[in-house]
């Protein structure tokens, strides 16, 4: 695996006691309130952002990251791509080496999980932002999607969070 990255990056300096680097996975970057929160929490300066994994567009947010410093990575893929989406978000994961994932919304969650752990990645974040998914996402993929994650949460030993 390559070294944490040393000296400035995304225009923080890395110190020993800087705390944990942090690469994100959305889902999208549009105008939600999923993205807002994945926003002002890279804006927070609490760790040091690696960067952004848009599986779909730059969106409403994706520009405005780019201009606090923070690289967006925009894979325009569409939920047909899974195999593709997976290995570009590995490629990416695999040159940054970030210290945790944080991944936002279920399919983010999936193709992040799926990336990190077959780099052997144990720190991973997911962000689940809705209490019953049931009520919006009514389309068989979605619903199959959420379930197979609740099966995933279960299949490692190392907690996802």
């Amino acid at each position: 695996m390559p070294r944490r990255p040393q000296g400035k990056v995304c225009g923080l300096t890395l110190q020993a006691d800087s705390g944990p680097t942090v690469l994100h996975v959305s889902t999208g970057l549009g105008r939600g309130g999923a993205e807002h929160t994945l926003y002002k929490l890279c804006l927070a300066g609490e760790n040091p952002v690696l960067g952004v994994v848009s599986l779909g567009s730059l969106g409403h947010f994706g520009p405005l990251l780019v201009e606090r410093g923070i690289p967006v990575y925009e894979l325009n893929l569409g939920r047909s791509n899974l195999l593709l989406a997976i290995l570009k978000t590995r490629a990416i994961l695999k040159s940054l080496n970030p210290d945790v994932l944080q991944t936002w919304m279920p399919h983010a969650n999936f193709i992040g999980t799926l990336a990190a752990r077959s780099l052997g990645m144990k720190r991973i974040i997911w962000g689940v932002r809705a209490t019953n998914y049931h009520y919006g996402f009514r389309d068989w993929f979605n619903i199959l999607m959420i379930g197979f994650l609740a099966l995933m949460s279960h299949w490692w030993h190392d907690p996802i969070f």
